[in-house]
């Protein structure tokens, strides 16, 4: 990889280029066979072996580079830089550019390389390369990156701390003194380290910086960190005509140096009257045993530290002038002619730095005190006029003029806000977007804001805003989200998986109201058994049933009912060993199969077999079966009898097991094609939520909501998964924790989402339903025809009582309904209420 401030010392003298990008450029090299094994990734349904280098493999930087390096090995470094797949070309004149662009395409046109055109730039006077900005002048960071850095919100968790220490860091060649600058910010993020127990950003997302110390000192130094950084320096290119000077100092915490040129007419001059031009800013801390180091080994560390730092830019035949105190140099050649009270271990330290300083041609230069002052000497750097013109404030743009009121507006009249303003734009989108008809959408947002006021970005700061207002997220859409298809268990043969399910009729005059329905996975032959209530004892009278006619069935899959999650059928399936699997509530597809309940009717999804046959072998029935035919008798024996049934025996069972594996061929590929079509919808993704990602979950209830109710709770906090599918969601008022299937969720925030007492305060408004404080009494209700209960709601007036049906409050608080029965059943609407929902 190139040193990118020794790489761009090579555009000193040039005033064209050209930038070019790959397109997917790490997808364009092969991977060797004997490797592609090695990055073989494991999925849950299959193993995939990339043919191709992938991004971020381990050498793939070192491969990708060692091999572009390679092809343009001819122009590397002689007009063309190679940052991995990021070309920069610099050329002196056009004719020289445009050649040296021919020779690149037509080595990229023989070798069958891909440059992305939206990546590519020419006829350059300034060239953007990895993140830095040069021209033949010098070289600074980007513009726009020091902007948005500039923009930034005050960081209010430990990862975002990090995350602009780390940005000013990158930047810290071009801001003198940068160590002195973030150093109350480096304190505060050790205390970040330290309450975390560890150093990476999965650590300190959760920390707050207000627990940690965060006050008015380290919000000042935010500021003082971007006004520096919109005084970024523009560094020039090493000159060999010029002279080389290095300015070395330390304190008690810090030291720092600055690397300068100067013509050389200007040499004898006084410092205050020469024009310098920067080429490197260098500073560090002190910490651990170095802080009690005396103050002249400080200074000469600063000296040695810089050598080491910038030895590609000192070691130069005509050497360079150091300016420091004299007696520093000094002491490091001859450590015991400053005082003989120097320890031996203290005095070894400097004398093996002087052997480092024997390898560099300098002249050392003594400065006085009042001479040497370090602020002084950073502000009289000489700075290209237009260097200052990119961080003033906004210009209006074209057609926006000031008006006697001092409001800049269009031609429209609307008024002109600066980009600078951030905080005045979050205002306006505010206004715009909360009205009396509540939270608005994008479109109608942006119609109240253009219509009065008018900025750069107005149409996508628009809609980010709308995006992250909690409000209309909640309200926003309906359900289901839709996702990508999963795999589902199905069986081979029948009588391997069975599903069921509990069907309500209605009343009858058997009093019998509902149906289990028992279907076999493979056959989808289907049993429909009446039963009087949807409880654990129907559902295990008719496993027994199922299994004395066709056999135990040892794997299940139902919903999540109480009356399939209970001890009764935990001790059957205990019993037989089976596996019972539970699907998501309310998610009809997750136990699809129960839908279908025909046994003699061809399924398609069998190829052409009727459930019956393929569960049982015998021939579907149609209506025409029933009618009697006169046949022909014959006369055979016993014999005849026995040997043609085993030969229908042996007949049967061959044609059985081809029919299965037709079957099972065919229902395979039925549900195939079924998720690539699902798949192929508009707007159908998969889920991607990460532990700790903040949620919206789909408020599902089986009696009428409040018209005005939200459609989206929340939000709440991913905590697991179960699968690609099922998400377990914790609530963040009451902690309680529940599954949700994915097409029930919408992604609201990542894990870095700051939980204020505001939003607690939504989430509980916003809550999916009330929470019973006490049951008053019971009644049945006639036009209704169910019997109901009457619930006070904690948090709620009295007048708020209200009546709701008691087969619904049993699923939802089946203790309190079941308390709330033998505290009041000597009273008679109690009785009939116990016997309706038959509570023992």
């Amino acid at each position: 990889m190139p040193i990118l401030e020794a790489a761009l010392e090579q555009l000193r003298g040039s005033s064209r280029y050209f930038s070019l990008d790959f397109f997917k450029g790490f997808w364009q090299f092969a991977m060797a066979v004997a490797c592609q094994e090695i990055y073989s990734i494991l999925t849950e349904e299959e193993v995939i072996t990339p043919t191709r280098v992938l991004m971020g493999g381990t050498n793939s930087v070192a491969y990708v580079q060692s091999t572009v390096q390679q092809i343009f090995a001819e122009l590397f470094n002689k007009g063309l830089m190679i940052c991995i797949d990021d070309f920069l070309g610099y050329e002196a004149t056009t004719e020289g550019l445009l050649t040296l662009l021919r020779k690149v395409l037509t080595i990229c046109a023989e070798k069958d390389l891909k440059l992305n055109p939206k990546k590519c730039s020419f006829d350059l006077r300034e060239a953007l390369w990895c993140g830095r900005e040069g021209s033949g002048d010098g070289v600074r960071h980007d513009p726009a990156r020091i902007t948005v850095l500039s923009n930034l919100p005050e960081p209010a968790t430990g990862q975002e701390l990090q995350q602009f220490i780390c940005a000013l860091n990158w930047m810290r060649a071009s801001l003198p003194a940068s160590n002195k600058l973030v150093d109350p910010l480096a304190k505060v993020m050790e205390g970040v380290y330290d309450r975390a127990g560890g150093r990476k950003k999965t650590n300190v997302w959760t920390v707050k910086l207000c627990d940690v110390g965060w006050g008015d000192d380290e919000s000042a130094c935010i500021e003082s960190c971007k006004a520096a950084l919109q005084h970024a320096l523009l560094l020039a290119h090493p000159d060999p005509d010029k002279l080389l000077s290095v300015y070395c100092d330390a304190s008690d915490e810090h030291c720092g140096a600055a690397i300068t040129q100067i013509p050389r007419d200007q040499a004898t001059r006084p410092l205050s009257e020469q024009e310098h031009q920067p080429l490197m800013m260098l500073s560090g801390s002190f910490s651990g045993a170095a802080k009690r180091w005396t103050i002249v080994e400080k200074e000469a560390y600063a000296i040695v530290e810089t050598c080491r730092r910038a030895g590609y830019l000192l070691h130069r035949s005509d050497g360079f002038a150091l300016f420091t105190d004299h007696r520093n140099l000094r002491y490091i050649f001859d450590p015991h002619s400053v005082s003989k009270s120097v320890a031996k271990y203290t005095a070894d330290k400097p004398h093996r730095w002087s052997l480092l300083l024997m390898g560099y041609n300098y002249e050392n230069h003594d400065i006085t005190g009042n001479d040497y002052v370090w602020a002084d000497l950073l502000s009289r750097w000489a700075q290209p006029s237009r260097q200052f013109a990119l961080f003033g404030k906004s210009l209006p743009p074209p057609g926006v003029t000031k008006g006697d009121n001092e409001l800049c507006k269009d031609e429209q009249g609307r008024i002109w806000v600066p980009d600078e303003a951030a905080e005045l734009q979050v205002r306006v989108c505010v206004v715009g977007h909360f009205g009396i008809a509540g939270h608005r959408g994008t479109a109608v947002t942006l119609k109240q804001i253009e219509d009065h006021f008018v900025w750069a970005e107005m149409r996508n700061d628009a809609e980010h805003f709308v995006q992250r207002c909690l409000h209309y997220a909640s309200t926003l859409g309906g359900t289901p989200q839709p996702r990508l298809l999963g795999v589902a268990l199905h069986a081979e043969r029948p009588n391997e998986l069975l599903h069921w399910d509990f069907l309500f009729m209605g009343e009858s005059d058997t009093n019998q109201e509902y149906v289990l329905a028992i279907k076999d996975d493979a056959s989808k032959f289907v049993w429909l058994l009446p039963c009087y209530a949807a409880d654990a004892d129907a559902t295990f009278a008719g496993l027994l049933d199922w299994f004395a006619s066709f056999g135990v069935c040892r794997a299940w899959v139902s919903d999540q009912g109480t009356h399939f999650k209970n001890k009764v059928i935990e001790a059957l399936q205990h019993a037989l060993g089976a596996h019972h699997r539970f699907t998501t509530a309310r998610c009809p597809w997750e136990n699809g199969t129960m839908e279908l309940v025909l046994n003699h009717t061809p399924s398609p999804a069998l190829g052409g077999v009727a459930p019956v046959t393929a569960m049982t072998g015998l021939k579907a029935m149609g209506p025409s079966d029933h009618i009697a035919i006169p046949g022909h008798v014959q006369a055979t024996t016993l014999e005849q009898i026995q040997a043609t049934q085993r030969d229908h025996v042996v007949r049967l069972q061959q044609a059985l097991e081809d029919m299965h594996k037709r079957s099972a061929l065919v229902n395979a590929a039925t549900r195939a094609a079924g998720r690539k079509h699902r798949a192929t919808k508009k707007g159908t993704s998969m889920a991607q939520f990460d532990i700790g990602d903040f949620v919206l979950y789909a408020d599902v209830w089986q009696h009428v909501r409040g018209k005005l109710r939200v459609k989206w709770c929340g939000p709440a906090q991913v905590v697991a998964t179960t699968s690609n599918w099922i998400f377990e969601i914790q609530n963040l008022v009451t902690g309680q924790r529940k599954e949700a299937h994915a097409s029930r969720l919408k992604f609201y925030a990542d894990a870095s989402l700051n939980v204020t007492g505001v939003l607690l305060l939504h989430v509980a408004h916003n809550g999916e339903g009330h929470v019973v404080h006490a049951l008053l009494e019971a009644r049945y209700n006639r036009q209704e025809k169910h019997h109901e209960i009457n619930v006070r709601w904690r948090g709620l007036d009295v007048v708020e009582d209200s009546w709701e049906p008691a087969d619904v409050l049993l699923q939802d608080v089946p203790a309190v309904v079941k308390a709330f029965v033998r505290a009041h059943g000597i009273l008679t609407p109690v009785k009939a209420l116990k016997k309706a929902l038959h509570l023992n």
